[in-house]
């Protein structure tokens, strides 16, 4: 699955563990800090829409609106900031996540390909894997980069040190405990 083996597709005592892990990142208190977050991503939007509304150009608002949430979601859970007015490899992760959801969505409405060893031999079930790889060597590299950053390393500046304690610090304080590896950490995120 996409979703890997997380909070959401996780039951028994892994749900237990990694509820207990996650649950922190969600106070009230810290939801309330991303209204900046999304303060900005909105004004981005309008800005783009703007331009179409002057430009008396079609959009697509479905696109519009999975970049708005991807750019949320990439914020305020690993803290990698995403442009909606700039292109950039962040549009390859849109696309990479539009595409791979497309494939999730259409395979649900056929039973037969829900046999990951059957699907693996179908066209579109060679194009999802291929997708969700790379989305998780992508959310795999904001881990290690956000790990190297923790430590006092040289990092990319997207990455830099929120105010606020997110998911992936909740989850990277877990990791240095011995409490998750990275593998579950990439599976918390996508």
């Amino acid at each position: 699955a996409l979703l890997g083996d997380g909070l959401v597709l996780s039951y028994g005592d892994l749900w237990k563990q990694r509820r207990r892990l996650i649950t922190p990142a969600f106070h009230f208190d810290i939801l309330n800090g991303f209204l900046p977050v999304m303060e900005r991503c909105s004004k981005e939007l309008i800005q783009i829409l703007g331009k179409h509304a002057c430009e008396e150009t079609s959009f697509n608002a479905i696109n519009m609106g999975t970049k708005l949430t991807m750019a949320v979601i990439c914020e305020t859970s690993m803290g990698y900031k995403i442009s909606l007015t700039k292109e950039s490899h962040d549009s390859d992760f849109n696309s990479l996540f539009g595409n791979a959801t497309n494939l999730v969505s259409k395979r649900v409405y056929r039973p037969w390909l829900m046999n990951d060893f059957i699907y693996s031999l179908t066209q579109d079930g060679k194009t999802f894997f291929s997708q969700r790889d790379a989305l998780r060597n992508w959310v795999t590299s904001i881990i290690e980069e956000r790990i190297r950053f923790r430590k006092n390393e040289a990092g990319d500046q997207s990455l830099r040190q929120p105010k606020r304690k997110i998911v992936i610090d909740v989850l990277l304080d877990a990791y240095e405990k011995g409490e998750i590896g990275i593998e579950g950490m990439v599976d918390e995120v996508t």
